[in-house]
């Protein structure tokens, strides 16, 4: 990557950064589609998204994270050997879904500092949809938000994208 390039995806980065601590919605370019995201802890943001995609208000949405590391934040990953997988399977770009009771995930979000009854946006039938995209522009708007970043494709409800 050229250092100019660099340059603008740092500062389209930093500006997404402060739409999503708005309580705005970023489109997120993805290896497939393109996404709208929005902070996990803003609900009228969350909700937006929703309405503007045609997804369901009430979640899920998949996490999107900027690396795997972050996910073990999020899911109770505590086996080693779950780790391992997790390093290696969202190292790519893919959607992982791991199974995790609704009380984990609560639990999970309670330590990081978060009101747990957001689990209802991510939790889907014991389940968490993950995402690393290894898209630059948007590996880099991850490490900059604010916190948790939700998403769903840009492609109305049912459409194809």
């Amino acid at each position: 990557m050229r250092a100019a390039d660099a340059a603008s995806i740092d500062a389209a980065a930093a500006r997404a950064a402060e739409v999503f601590a708005e309580g705005g919605l970023v489109v997120l370019p993805t290896e497939t589609v393109y996404g709208v995201a929005a902070m996990l802890e803003r609900p009228q943001a969350c909700e937006a998204m929703c309405r503007l995609t045609g997804g369901n208000p009430a979640g899920p949405a998949t996490l999107h994270l900027s690396g795997p590391e972050q996910a073990m934040g999020v899911l109770d990953a505590d086996d080693p050997a779950l780790q391992r997988i997790l390093r290696k399977l969202l190292a790519a770009p893919v959607t992982v879904i791991i199974a995790q009771s609704r009380d984990r995930t609560e639990a999970k979000l309670r330590e990081l500092g978060m009101d747990p009854a957001l689990a209802a946006r991510i939790d889907d039938q014991g389940a968490v949809s993950l995402r690393c995209p290894s898209e630059p522009a948007t590996r880099r708007l991850l490490e900059r938000a604010p916190g948790l970043v939700v998403a769903v494709g840009a492609a109305a409800g049912g459409q194809p994208p």
